[in-house]
């Protein structure tokens, strides 16, 4: 039963993952609607437990914190210092189950490119719920980044009837204006 996912980056030398409490709420969110969408009403005890942002914390905090710990002790630091920043992404697996598991990986994060950094604009394909991070997705975009030239860091969805920009590929775009 569907996979919700969202991919996260730390701050302050690894000491901090940015906006972390707006991810646990698009996930939960991503859960909610995978709930709807599946009309599930029985056995549902641990999927409402994981669509409420509060009560998913306490999980995603678990793995997250036992997954960097794990790549702390994995890879040598210097003094004991994290001087790189990390790329976190957790999923919850059977999301809407009675039983969903959730899982984390971290890596480091590349380094940041030298500017300018190069986007594309892209026509937004049909995604019936783009605040919904489905697992689905990952599969779907891969045609869309195949096409990506190879001078460009990352595409942008747009919306081609409202001209709103709604996500990154791969990356939580924001637009200070």
């Amino acid at each position: 039963s569907g996979a919700v996912y969202t991919t996260a980056r730390t701050c302050l030398n690894g000491s901090h993952i940015l906006e972390w409490k707006a991810h646990i709420e698009r996930t939960a969110g991503s859960v909610a609607v995978l709930l709807r969408e599946e009309k599930k009403e029985k056995d549902t005890a641990n999927a409402l437990f994981v669509s409420n942002p509060l009560l998913l914390r306490q999980r995603l905090d678990a793995s997250v914190q036992s997954a960097l710990r794990h790549h702390r002790e994995k890879h040598q630091y210097e003094n004991n210092s994290y001087t790189m920043e990390l790329r976190i992404t957790v999923v919850v697996v059977d999301a809407v189950s009675s039983e969903p598991k959730v899982c984390c990986h971290v890596t480091q994060l590349p380094p940041i490119p030298n500017p300018p950094i190069n986007v594309e604009i892209r026509d937004a394909p049909n995604r019936s719920h783009a605040s919904a991070k489905d697992s689905s997705w990952v599969i779907r975009r891969s045609p869309l980044e195949k096409l990506l030239n190879n001078d460009m860091h990352e595409f942008l969805l747009m919306d081609s009837k409202t001209k709103l920009i709604y996500e990154g590929s791969q990356t939580n775009f924001y637009a200070i204006h």
